[in-house]
């Protein structure tokens, strides 16, 4: 049997390690958000995938962008002024985060990862620790461990 582990956050980090681990174990991703709710959601940013970013997305199966044009060079401009021009050692490529959490996330589900479309609170936490052999806790900004750790005031 294998082991259960709980992804908290479908965001970069939590998309890739699903990715990263979905052969090995059995995971399931909480994700307040759908991919639908993703997909129609306000722009959230424009990520640039670098090339370890590339290498690692090549490296899990993950779903290819390389139909979007390449980012050789990076351009530093101020006014009319350029000050400074880079070229990248190998391309980047500028990707929707909208269309890829909802592909992602869609993908995933095809190959098996189960998904909970909920807001994890810490008090949910209890419950969690009793049904996965690991959680991990990929929800970044919203730092969902930190935020239940005792505080001092």
């Amino acid at each position: 049997m294998k082991r259960r582990i709980c992804i908290i956050g479908s965001g970069e980090a939590g998309l890739h390690l699903a990715y990263a681990l979905k052969d090995d174990f059995d995971i399931t991703v909480m994700e307040r958000k759908s991919p639908d709710q993703f997909k129609k959601g306000r722009i959230m940013s424009t990520q640039v995938h670098f090339g370890p970013t590339r290498k690692r997305e090549k490296r899990f199966k993950m779903p290819n962008w390389e139909d979007q044009p390449l980012i050789e060079s990076i351009h530093i401009t101020i006014g009319n002024e350029k000050l400074f021009v880079g070229m990248l050692q190998e391309p980047a490529l500028s990707v929707d985060q909208r269309l890829y959490y909802s592909y992602s996330i869609n993908d995933l589900i095809e190959n098996g990862v189960s998904f909970r479309f909920e807001k994890v609170d810490k008090e949910d936490l209890d419950i969690l620790l009793e049904k996965y052999d690991l959680i991990i806790d990929c929800t970044g900004k919203m730092d969902l461990f930190f935020l239940s750790l005792p505080r001092k005031v």
